[in-house]
């Protein structure tokens, strides 16, 4: 009786599931796959006390390359032994493994930020939410592993609300006569009288080019603050826009009691930055008052 190659549908001689060349063929490519999980294993190794990003990625790899091993050893039958018998038990066990991985490095990264108020934690926070918003997308079968819920609500929640000063009484005079901070301190009550929620100042050291981050109608923002008797320069626009990013906010701003060049006006078009001029802030400053 002869038999149909489940590779390639043709006919062979010998009882099986290959034919000779598809035989050879898979198990030569069998091989070599199992040859690359070795290496790649051995990497991991390595990776998993040193690289994050790596270690999740090519931990991913391993994953999708047992699936082939698993295939190749379905076609092969009792050549091949691989533990465990099925690629979903492999897949549970390593997927089980992972995601305890990526929740405590979440957890360690937030008690560091927590106890420490470790800038660094938390650019790393922002940045392995970033990486995990990266990953929904490039490995959906995986989306489960990449839950970013605890890391917003650290960022939103761990920062201090800015403590209420009276600003009704104060003058333009007062304003322009204010300290780098102090003008900061005031534009956060501005906000927050007009309607803002949830403001907040940024440390003063390392702000990443953002003072005062606030929200209204569920948009964040990040609003940098110059107290300046010259005209700013583009070079504040470059600082809003990278701020905006850190932060994740959806609206860069830049105020400021004095006004911006021409330059700086261009820049803010393009990159969608809005500019809060001296007469914006008289505006602001009047709706308060009445």
């Amino acid at each position: 009786m002869r038999f149909t190659c489940k590779k390639c549908g043709k006919l062979k001689t010998n009882k099986g599931n290959l034919c000779i060349p598809c035989e050879k063929m898979y198990q030569r490519d069998f091989l070599k796959t199992q040859k690359e999980i070795e290496n790649l294993e051995s990497i991991i190794k390595y990776e998993h006390n040193s690289n994050d990003t790596s270690y999740i990625q090519d931990t991913i790899k391993i994953i999708n390359l047992y699936k082939i091993l698993y295939e190749y050893g379905d076609y092969l039958g009792n050549q091949v032994h691989i533990k465990p018998p099925t690629f979903n038990e492999f897949k549970d066990g390593v997927v089980k493994d992972l995601k305890a991985f990526t929740k405590y490095k979440i957890n360690h990264l937030i008690n560091i930020f927590i106890d420490e108020q470790n800038l660094r934690a938390k650019r790393e926070l922002i940045n392995l939410k970033e990486d995990f918003d990266y990953y929904k997308e490039v490995y959906p079968d995986y989306i489960d592993l990449f839950d970013t819920k605890a890391i917003d609500d650290i960022l939103r929640n761990k920062e201090e609300l800015v403590t209420p000063i009276d600003i009704k009484d104060k003058t333009l005079e007062d304003v322009d006569n204010m300290t780098g901070l102090d003008f900061e301190k005031y534009i956060a009550n501005l906000l927050t009288e007009l309607g803002y929620e949830k403001v907040v100042t940024t440390p003063a050291s390392g702000d990443f080019g953002i003072d005062v981050i606030a929200f209204k109608d569920e948009i964040k923002y990040g609003i940098q603050c110059k107290n300046y008797k010259e005209p700013l320069s583009n070079k504040c626009v470059q600082e809003a826009f990278s701020g905006k990013q850190y932060y994740n906010c959806h609206v860069g701003i830049v105020i400021t009691n004095s006004t911006f060049t021409p330059h700086a006006i261009a820049q803010a078009k393009s990159n969608g930055i809005l500019l809060w001029d001296r007469n914006k802030l008289i505006s602001l400053i009047n709706k308060v008052k009445k």
